[in-house]
């Protein structure tokens, strides 16, 4: 690394630097509707949502999701399901180990937690882990978000702005819906909807059928390479079981 004090590496390196203390650090108000935990950076400024049509890559992935749809409505009933808000179990989703169902409220199916992918389930979705890797996917979660019939998921905040949540709605009834920073937004099947779910956020599903969404995460667009390239092995380490 450069030790010159104009060099925009030292910049980009010494922004990072407090991260590896933060670590474990409780959530704090940000500002009004937003919160911050470890895995946050002031630097990086942005309101709550991104309009993915800027990025390359998303094209191809909202091209996808008819066989994304397709292969989670193939293959989920032999999936590990889980509610979101339990500790994740490792042991249950060990390969070779048998499907479970979900409880019907906020069910998830886990692609990759902190930047490991789930083999026994990412085995059963190789077409929607191949779309995920065409994206920036950050070193966070991916997963089939699975919402019943009459839920509500309350405002919530993970804290983290290091990423932004890509949502690419499969399944969608009328009178589902999200709120991010007091915004309300509807879900288009096969359109992406961006956020920094730093910014509390919660959801609803007021029709008489799931809700089924792929959530990832992706990093976010204002870091560099080489910061991305430090926080890959850092970021799981900076977010606590389960995040917002």
């Amino acid at each position: 690394m450069s030790t010159h004090p104009d060099s925009s590496t030292t910049i980009q390196h010494d922004r990072l630097d407090g991260l590896v203390d933060a670590a474990g650090a409780e959530l704090t108000a940000a500002g009004p509707m937003r919160y911050r935990g470890a895995a946050y950076l002031p630097e990086l400024d942005g309101g709550p949502w991104f309009d993915p049509s800027a990025w390359q890559w998303a094209a191809s992935v909202e091209d996808a999701w008819p066989e994304i749809r397709h292969e989670f409505e193939t293959m989920a009933a032999q999936a590990v399901t889980q509610e979101y808000r339990q500790p994740f179990d490792a042991d249950r989703h060990a390969p070779g180990r048998p499907a479970t169902g979900g409880s019907g409220g906020w069910d998830v199916v886990f692609l990759q937690r902190h930047g490991t992918w789930v083999k026994r389930n990412a085995d059963l979705f190789p077409a929607t882990r191949a779309t995920l890797v065409r994206s920036p996917i950050a070193t966070g979660e991916a997963m089939f978000s699975v919402l019943g019939p009459g839920q509500r998921i309350l405002p919530h905040s993970s804290g983290c702005n290091l990423v932004v949540t890509c949502h690419l709605p499969l399944d969608v009834p009328p009178g589902a819906g999200i709120c991010v920073a007091g915004q309300n937004r509807t879900w288009t099947e096969g359109a992406i909807l961006a956020f920094d779910d730093s910014w509390l956020h919660r959801a609803w599903n007021d029709a008489d059928r799931p809700r089924v969404v792929l959530i990832w995460d992706v990093w976010h667009p204002g870091l560099t390479a080489d910061e991305v390239d430090r926080l890959s092995g850092l970021l799981p380490r900076l977010m606590p079981d389960i995040e917002g």
